[in-house]
This record gives C-alpha cells, sequence and structure tokens, in this order.
C-alpha cells in the first residue's frame, strides 16, 4: 500500500432547517467522487428541507425537485434519516439515497440484535471511522458481508497487510483499517 495525499473537499455544501446546524451552517461537507463535478455528502438529516451553496454563502445555491437542480426554485424537502447525497453539477441533478453503514456483532456493546454502532464518513482521510471498545467475539459490517475476528485480523497482518489509519479502536488489539 502505498499512502498519498487525497484533498477531496469541495467548496460546496448542503444546508437547511434539516441539517445539524440549520440554514446558519456551516454547512455540511460535499467530497469530490471520482466523477467531474459530481459531489457526494453524507448526512443524518431531521424532517425539513436543504439546499446546496458555494463557499457557506447564498451567492451560488440550487434547490429543485423530483431530482432536477435549479436556481431559484423550492427548497427541497426531506424526511428524517441518514443519507448519502449526490449532485451532479455538469448535468444539474441530486440523488438522496438512505445509506448509513454500521458494526453490529457480539464484541459490539449492543450486540448482534443492534442497533449497530455508526460509523462516520471522513473526506479528509476518505474513509469510514469509528471508536469504539469491543469486546472478546466477532463482528461485521452488515455492508457488505464481512464478519471480522481477531484471528482474521492477525492472518491480515501477517500476510502484509499494513495498520494505515485508525478506524476501529480496540481495547486489546491494535488499531486497524481495511
Amino acid at each position: 500500500i502505498t499512502p498519498y495525499p487525497t484533498d477531496l473537499s469541495t467548496n460546496w455544501g448542503v444546508v437547511g432547517s434539516a441539517t445539524p446546524n440549520g440554514w446558519d451552517g456551516p454547512d455540511v461537507q460535499f467530497w469530490k467522487t471520482d466523477v467531474t463535478n459530481v459531489f457526494a455528502a453524507y448526512a443524518d438529516l431531521k424532517g425539513g428541507e436543504i439546499k446546496f451553496r458555494q463557499d457557506n454563502k447564498w451567492e451560488l445555491d440550487y434547490d429543485g425537485s423530483n431530482g432536477k437542480l435549479e436556481k431559484g426554485g423550492k427548497n427541497i424537502a426531506v424526511d428524517a434519516g441518514t443519507y448519502k447525497i449526490t449532485m451532479d453539477l455538469t448535468n444539474l441533478t441530486y440523488k438522496l439515497d438512505n445509506y448509513s453503514w454500521g458494526l453490529v456483532g457480539d464484541a459490539t456493546a449492543n450486540g448482534w440484535g443492534g442497533p449497530d454502532e455508526k460509523l462516520s464518513y471522513d473526506g479528509n482521510l476518505d474513509a469510514w471511522t469509528i471508536t469504539t471498545t469491543l469486546k472478546d467475539g466477532e463482528f461485521k459490517f452488515p455492508t457488505p458481508q464481512v464478519i471480522l475476528t481477531k484471528e482474521l485480523m492477525e492472518t491480515l497482518l501477517n500476510a502484509g497487510y499494513k495498520r494505515v489509519r485508525p478506524v476501529v479502536a480496540f481495547s486489546t488489539l491494535p488499531q486497524w483499517s481495511f
């Protein structure tokens, strides 16, 4: 694995009554994707409204309906939930997808019955992260279906996988990134 600096930040964000900081911001950050002018944000939203704006200011902002972006249109109504928000500035479209990634298992505080311990997207690392204390046992990331045991993690390390950046903080094991 060769680490290299990656700046996925953009000057675009999500603002509105449904966002954690409301209409005054700061905005929920949009991040670059592998497609030019297509950006993604990951957010826990309350029921309410959102818009997309540049530089945390109102000089350039988009709203819309039915997946189409427009200037000066209606705010975008959203239900409460965890979303991946995609904005395409080339085609002037947007998409709201229910999206969540978590950790579940008898090694977690909530066990196999959940609820999952939520991971958060960190665009500065381009990684999903969680800091939690795990007990002896197994856990999995329900999306995708991967079961990671202590033995599997030791096998991966012995096979040459490196500790790259902290993702899961273990109480008895080193920190790992996959």
